[in-house]
């Protein structure tokens, strides 16, 4: 791929023009995961919309509370985060050689944690599947426009 081995040439090239190449192209590649896994977090909706429907069911009878629900769904949820964050972590650390397999592993669970936070507020607010998965687009659109994310012209 264009993107294999782009750290190593990043840091160790003697060409000067190469390694500032190699280290302009990183940002596209290390952006690029994380997008698409935080982008396939609208996927998620569906399933907390059915869920919300019986948590509302089960809070008018008082069986359950607000805050132990929420800290239940979040705890539930860290595990699969977490796996997903390993493995692309793994391979993309891998792929590139990067030196900082601790930060980007960090900085890809926090960002899925956030975004499946995101859609769980948008969910909690708009009651219509479809519109939520719509508003979720939408935002993180804006949030990968405002970014700056672009691939140099010369690698498309």
């Amino acid at each position: 791929t264009m993107y294999s081995g782009k750290g190593t040439t990043a840091r160790d090239s003697l060409d000067e023009e190469e390694a500032f190449l190699a280290a302009q192209i990183l940002p596209s590649f290390l952006f690029g995961p994380p997008a698409f896994f935080i982008f396939m977090s609208l996927a998620v909706l569906p399933f907390f919309l059915d869920q919300r429907d019986v948590f509302r069911r089960e809070r008018a009878h008082g069986t359950i509370k607000c805050l132990p629900y929420v800290v239940a769904n979040f705890l539930a949820g860290l595990p699969c985060l977490t796996v997903i964050a390993f493995i692309a972590t793994t391979f993309v650390v891998q792929l590139a050689d990067l030196n900082g397999y601790g930060t980007y592993f960090l900085n890809l669970l926090l960002s899925l944690v956030v975004a499946e936070s995101l859609m769980h507020v948008i969910g909690s607010v708009q009651p219509h599947y479809i519109v939520g998965i719509a508003l979720g687009a939408a935002t993180y659109g804006m949030f990968m426009l405002c970014q700056g994310f672009m691939v140099p012209k010369r690698d498309i």
